[in-house]
């Protein structure tokens, strides 16, 4: 499969592409996808639309919880269990005029990051078998 004359071709060719799927997903993304960040830099084009959004829960009250996203406390109406301070959230939410969002739907983990620790392994497996059968 991989002849010696074009090895150096058939591996950075698909390198070089990754990177370019890479790259547009994030050029296209947020336009597509719209979460907190982007609605906050135009904050009159998203009031009412539903966007996404992440972080981590700070604070649970009555009818309200506080969500830490890009380092700042930002207020989502909506009910959530209770001990849930300090999971992860994700979901949809719809941006409201003073900057709060309120939810749609939502998925609770403290997981995460063991998934993707977790993750790491077979990309490492499958680098070592790869640079040990082809470098």
């Amino acid at each position: 499969m991989f002849s010696n004359r074009w090895r150096v071709l058939k591996i950075l060719i698909p390198l070089l592409l990754i990177i370019i799927l890479v790259v547009f997903a994030e050029i296209k993304g947020p336009i597509v996808y719209p979460g907190y960040k982007e609605a906050n830099l135009s904050h009159q084009q998203f009031i009412g639309k539903s966007l996404n959004f992440g972080g981590r829960i700070e604070e649970i009250n009555q009818d309200y919880f506080l969500v830490k996203i890009d380092k700042q406390p930002v207020k989502v109406y909506g009910k959530l269990g209770e001990n849930k301070v300090n999971y992860l959230i994700t979901g949809k939410a719809l941006y409201q005029a003073e900057g709060s969002l309120k939810l749609s739907e939502y998925h609770i983990s403290n997981l995460r990051p063991y998934k993707i620790i977790l993750s790491i392994i077979p990309i490492l497996a499958i680098g070592y078998l790869f640079l040990k059968n082809y470098a």
